[in-house]
């Protein structure tokens, strides 16, 4: 490379470093955590066997060095503790019971419902076989009857062409 090339850029690497290094922000720091008293103690725990009772006393003694200032951020135990415990009400278990819903009217509503499109379709059925007696019986019935049944043979040759396209496709696919 040529020189002039070379001391152009060492003139900026020079700039970049100095841009940096007035940028640069030192390391923050946290005072007051307490780290210094608790990690003493924590390694003289650790080194003493656990069936010896001095360890209370050292936990103790950390409580009363620390700041009293520590002890204001958190939030007070007994405070949260209040508002999580249930009402001084007294409980009822018959009126819990009778509050939950009931699983069952499901079930009824589906039975109740399948009940009434069987009748229905028992209905049609009879209907459908018994036109041409009922058209004989009551000839203002003859033409929704005939109506009837045309419509019914109409979707019961549509159901036939369905059901032989499906039986063909399975016996050819198979």
């Amino acid at each position: 490379m040529d020189e002039s090339v070379l001391a152009i850029l060492r003139e900026e690497a020079e700039r970049e470093a100095k841009a940096r290094n007035s940028e640069s922000r030192p390391i923050e720091t946290q005072a007051d955590l307490g780290l210094d008293t608790a990690i003493p103690a924590a390694v003289a725990t650790a080194t003493v066997a656990p069936a010896v009772d001095r360890a209370p006393q050292s936990d103790m003694t950390e409580e009363s060095t620390r700041p009293s200032a520590r002890r204001d951020l958190l939030p007070d135990v007994e405070e949260i503790n209040s508002t999580l415990r249930p009402s001084d009400r007294p409980v009822d278990p018959d009126a819990e019971i009778e509050a939950l819903p009931d699983l069952t009217a499901g079930r009824n509503s589906f039975r109740s419902g399948f009940l009434m499109m069987m009748a229905l379709a028992i209905v049609g059925l009879v209907a459908y076989l018994a036109a041409p007696q009922l058209a004989q019986q009551v000839p203002a019935l003859q033409g929704p009857l005939t109506a009837y049944v045309s419509f019914v043979d109409t979707m019961r040759s549509h159901l036939d062409g369905l059901m032989q396209t499906a039986t063909t496709a399975i016996n050819d696919g198979g």
